[in-house]
């Protein structure tokens, strides 16, 4: 599978666990940041920083090495412009936790925009901090996180399952009704009425049976009372 990388925010709470979680897993971790890569934010996470750079990180900032801002405004600004750069740089985003108007609903609009994968962690309907999750997952925006698998999957498929030539498909079924409606299906008959006739059994051993025979997975109904090998 190769090393995980995860990008997030170098910011307090979620942010600052999962770049410590990604270290201490052995994984990649990249900070962007919403100030310039001279004036570390939070100050408190220089040693996180630092930590990122040493074990094979990176810390980046599209602000210009010196530039300090001149208002709330324009730091509020460059933090959510930030977050394009987060999306982008992501195969897929995980929103842990959104407020109706915060700045990871932001970032999740960014995703949707650049065609990345978005997932949401439901929370209770009471809780503020769920409220942008959930409502992400009811307009469809985004798909449900539960589990790591739920994003591995998406990350790394699993390999589609090859379809058994009907030389390795085996015709003998656990009675002698299961194996005439085998070998009927093999003969080419995918209409029940057809099957019935080629096997020459009764409506009620034939239902019977081919119910037993999809419950193992031997065939797969098609609808309108048509019948596969599987």
């Amino acid at each position: 599978m190769g090393r995980l990388g995860h990008i997030s925010r170098l910011a307090y709470g979620i942010d600052s666990i999962a770049h410590w979680g990604a270290l201490e897993a052995g994984g990649v971790t990249v900070a962007v940041l919403g100030t310039a890569i001279d004036d570390i934010y939070p100050r408190q996470h220089r040693g996180l920083a630092a930590e990122i750079v040493e074990k094979s990180g990176m810390i980046m900032s599209e602000v210009a090495p010196g530039v300090e801002f001149g208002s709330k405004w324009e730091c509020q600004t460059c933090f959510l412009r930030r977050n394009r750069l987060i999306s982008g740089l992501a195969d897929a985003v995980v929103i842990v936790e959104a407020a109706e108007r915060s700045g990871s609903l932001n970032t999740a609009a960014h995703a949707l925009e650049q065609g990345r994968e978005v997932f949401a962690v439901p929370g209770d309907v009471q809780r503020p901090s769920s409220r942008g999750c959930n409502k992400l997952l009811a307009s469809g925006g985004a798909q449900v996180y539960i589990e790591v698998n739920d994003v591995l999957d998406f990350l790394f498929p699993p390999p589609p399952k090859r379809r058994k030539a009907k030389s390795e498909i085996s015709l003998v079924g656990d009675s002698r009704a299961e194996t005439a409606i085998l070998k009927a299906l093999s003969e080419g008959a995918c209409d029940g009425d057809e099957i019935l006739e080629r096997s020459k059994l009764s409506s009620s051993e034939f239902n019977c049976s081919i119910t037993l025979l999809e419950i193992k997975g031997r065939v797969a109904s098609m609808g309108l009372n048509r019948w596969v090998l599987k």
